[in-house]
């Protein structure tokens, strides 16, 4: 038995050497017989359905050597190109028989995953907390959620339940359309509840200004400036500066505003420091002081390192005053000196 093949060998192929434009490649029945499946099946591929049947490949891709090469040459090339090509198709093969085992691999592993974590499907589709959740992802296979109670299977997961566990998986997909309901009403809840509370301090916000609004109008109305109860008849005194005006009349009196300069220097540990204790020469100063507070005043104490520059810095002694005045309470650092 012989197999005889038409090659046509285009010009680019023939440019500089010595090939006919057409010939004819003999395989012989022991050629074929040596030839595996794969090898066969690259060898029909090359084929057209002629009688004398013609390689259909473009062999003018394939450098020969030398330049004169024969007839002999090029079937020797065409031989030895099945045989590269045989070769990568079983090595394809036997790739996606790899593959293949692989996966069934990780099914089988998905398989064991399940059974194991089948108690806890049933506590899932058994619980009522509709926040509990059993989702789907590539991400992980047949593990727990971002949640201590959550339930994450991957695609794979989702499948082998469907299939092979179909009562489980009607309940899941039951559940899983009620907990998602549960939560729609739920949350629908939480916001009209964040609503409310966010209307009542608006309401609480809205009384605190207008009761603002109505000391700061007592106040004006009993200063004794004729200018000023004008100005804020006709709405033009400011709030920030009534505001002001109001926190001086009421600080002004118990003594004034006191101040320090911080450095960046870490080897002068300038700034404050709250304290619980007085120097004993300061006790008098905070006893007159305190005698003038009004009711409901509160206070706290501070050591004040103050920075003079050049490495000179003063211990400094504060109180800090947080007095109420009507709807306000107006705050003010005093030295205490003795």
């Amino acid at each position: 038995m012989r197999l005889k093949i038409n090659i046509d060998v285009n010009d680019a192929l023939r440019e500089g050497r010595a090939l006919p434009r057409t010939a004819m490649l003999d395989i012989t029945g022991t050629e074929l017989a040596s030839l595996n499946a794969a090898e066969r099946d690259v060898l029909a591929s090359t084929l057209s359905h002629d009688d004398p049947p013609h390689a259909k490949l473009a062999w003018d891709r394939y450098y020969l050597q030398p330049n004169d090469v024969s007839f002999a040459a090029l079937a020797t090339e065409i031989r030895r190109v099945i045989k590269s090509h045989a070769d990568e198709l079983i090595t394809k093969a036997h790739q996606e028989e790899a593959r293949a085992a692989a996966r069934l691999a990780e099914i089988d592993s998905i398989r064991q995953k399940l059974s194991a974590i089948m108690p806890k499907i049933e506590a899932w589709i058994a619980g009522d907390n509709p926040y509990w959740q059993l989702t789907f992802s590539n991400a992980g296979a047949c593990t727990l959620g971002g949640r201590p109670d959550d339930i994450r299977l991957s695609e794979t997961g989702r499948n082998i339940l469907q299939h092979e566990y179909p009562e489980i998986w009607a309940k899941i997909e039951a559940t899983n359309a009620a907990r998602a309901a549960e939560r729609v009403r739920r949350d629908k809840e939480a916001d009209m509840r964040k609503a409310d509370e966010s209307a009542r301090a608006e309401a609480i916000r809205d009384q605190q200004e207008e009761a603002k609004s109505q000391f700061i109008a007592a106040w004006v109305s009993s200063a004794c400036d004729a200018e000023l109860i004008e100005q804020h008849a006709a709405g033009l005194l400011c709030h920030r500066e009534a505001v002001s005006m109001i926190a001086d009349a009421v600080l002004n009196p118990l003594g004034m505003a006191a101040d320090y300069t911080m450095c960046n220097d870490p080897d002068h540990h300038c700034g404050p420091c709250e304290i619980t204790c007085l120097p004993r020469r300061l006790y008098g100063a905070w006893k007159t002081l305190e005698a003038k507070l009004p009711a409901g005043t509160t206070w706290d104490f501070e050591r004040v390192v103050d920075c003079l520059g050049m490495d000179l810095t003063k211990k400094r002694y504060f109180v800090n005053v947080h007095v109420p005045s009507g709807p306000f309470v107006f705050d003010r650092a005093i030295e205490l000196e003795g």
